[in-house]
């Protein structure tokens, strides 16, 4: 991630601009992933139908049971969230977050906006004239990433919103 960003940085710098990023981290990313979207995104993205029922097995008929000074309550199930501990569920997250790249950048894109992610982060790299232009693009940004959330049970850690601006 850090290596694509400062790519982008440095060709902004060479085309005579500035560049800011936004860094956004996902709220209780892997235990917020609702299986309808996740299964619609990978079919949307054309995985093989196999994969797309591995998925959805994976993510059904799960339960958790609370235990608190030893003592256990009822079984619940579990709805939403990507089972941690299999080396390649985090993968699947990010193929759920892909859909906010695509509607961001789809919306963004042509004023210099590119989506990088990195596990439960996402980081909107924008580049302008100057600070106004940068801000304005960021804004706007953070405004779609909002709608997508709201669209695919996905929040975003306010508290964890950083800006970062690259001048010369």
């Amino acid at each position: 991630m850090v290596g694509r960003l400062m790519k982008r940085v440095e060709e902004a710098w060479g085309r005579g601009n500035i560049a800011a990023v936004l860094l956004m981290d996902v709220k209780g990313a892997f235990p917020h992933v609702a299986k309808g979207n996740l299964i619609k995104r990978l079919e949307e993205m054309g995985f093989e139908a196999d994969l797309v029922r591995w998925v959805e097995s994976v993510m059904e008929d799960r339960k958790v049971i609370m235990s608190m000074d030893g003592k256990e309550g009822d079984s619940m199930n579990v709805e939403t969230g990507v089972p941690q501990g299999s080396p390649g569920l985090p993968g699947i997250f990010v193929i759920h977050l892909s859909g906010l790249f695509d509607q961001v950048e789809d919306k963004e894109g042509k004023c210099g906006s590119e989506g990088i992610s990195f596990v439960n982060d996402a980081a909107w790299v924008v580049e302008g004239e100057d600070v106004g232009e940068c801000t304005q693009r960021l804004e706007r940004c953070a405004v779609e990433t909002t709608i997508w959330g709201k669209k695919n049970a996905c929040q975003f850690n306010i508290e964890k919103t950083e800006a970062i601006l690259f001048t010369r």
